[in-house]
């Protein structure tokens, strides 16, 4: 849990579409215990743990590191993509393919997508 809220800590504050602000570790705690999603794994590269990813019963797919590494993105998510089915579809609730959400300002994360067949499909806009 400690190594999670530090990969939380540590996002750019640039490219996060989640956090304005850090929760407290005992709110963060608390979320890790009634998690919505449907798998999550710690990512260890050289018996040093590097970073996170979870999958969402929505079929979205997040990755985090605690430094970015390009090589390591593109690797999990094409184990993700050969390894682990979407749920099913759910008419105006689910889609059958997975989803990632990044930021707009997030071109490296963009750039890999494109390259292993992702396809932009919208934008989304926060309303104030």
């Amino acid at each position: 849990m400690i190594f999670l809220y530090k990969l939380l800590k540590s996002r750019n504050s640039r490219v996060s579409i989640s956090h304005n602000k850090i929760p407290s570790l005992r709110e963060h705690t608390n979320f890790l215990f009634n998690n919505p999603y449907r798998c999550w794994y710690v990512i260890e590269v050289s018996k040093k743990l590097v970073g996170s990813v979870y999958i969402t019963k929505l079929n979205e797919i997040a990755v985090h590191f605690l430094s970015y590494n390009t090589k390591i993105y593109k690797t999990i998510l094409l184990f993700i993509i050969k390894n682990i089915k979407p749920l099913k579809a759910i008419p105006s609730f689910r889609s059958k393919y997975f989803l990632i959400n990044i930021s707009e300002k997030n071109i490296k994360q963009a750039n890999i997508l494109k390259k292993i067949g992702g396809k932009k499909i919208q934008e989304t806009y926060r309303v104030f």
